[in-house]
């Protein structure tokens, strides 16, 4: 059977990128074009795989991580984070990114973002040092409970509530005090918990 002009033509146009990156592609296409793209010298591959990363579907985000590990994903988005010039969204993805990395090498940049001018860079680096790299980010993330930023201080909290630490426990019960936003109370009241108050 042969195939039309038109099937060829999406056919060549669907490069391991744009499928991972597509919604409405079937999962196990997605998958394969996520494992693939880890060997890809595509210059869309990291960007791709980042957005791929929201997925539900655990396969899909699994290969994905597993990529972007062996395209040094890690470095490039510690590059970006790190980057002023680059777009708030820009250096917010490359936080988020580094969230499902979880490389121990990221976290100076990490911990550095958290001063970022955005709000949404602070949250998403504060939300990724809640995962890993917690103790080395213990100093800014008790200053960061003092944020102007209602998420910063929630996803502050949050990390915060897995260190073991005398100046942990002393700044979130402060911060309950004065805290005024339910949501990051119930944050603040949990990580306390979690102190063994």
């Amino acid at each position: 059977m042969a195939l039309g002009p038109s099937v060829v033509a999406i056919a060549m146009t669907m490069t391991p990128s744009k499928v991972v990156a597509d919604d409405g592609a079937a999962k196990a296409d997605r998958i394969t074009a996520a494992k693939a793209l880890g060997s890809s010298t595509d210059k869309g591959a990291v960007d791709a795989l980042l957005k791929a990363l929201d997925t539900r579907n655990e396969e899909l985000r699994d290969a994905c991580i597993a990529s972007l590990a062996k395209l040094n994903g890690a470095s490039v988005l510690a590059a970006r984070l790190g980057d002023k010039k680059q777009p708030e969204r820009t250096r917010a993805e490359a936080a988020r990114g580094l969230r499902f990395l979880e490389d121990a090498s990221t976290v100076p940049a990490l911990i550095a973002a958290l001063s970022d001018s955005s709000a949404a860079v602070r949250s998403e680096a504060a939300l990724a040092l809640s995962l890993f790299g917690t103790e080395q980010a213990l100093p800014k993330l008790v200053a960061c409970l003092d944020d102007e930023d209602k998420d910063v201080r929630y996803y502050a909290a949050d990390a915060l509530g897995s260190v073991k630490s005398t100046v942990a426990k002393a700044a979130l019960e402060k911060r309950l005090a004065v805290e005024s936003a339910a949501a990051v109370k119930y944050a603040l009241k949990v990580a306390l918990d979690k102190q063994g108050r």
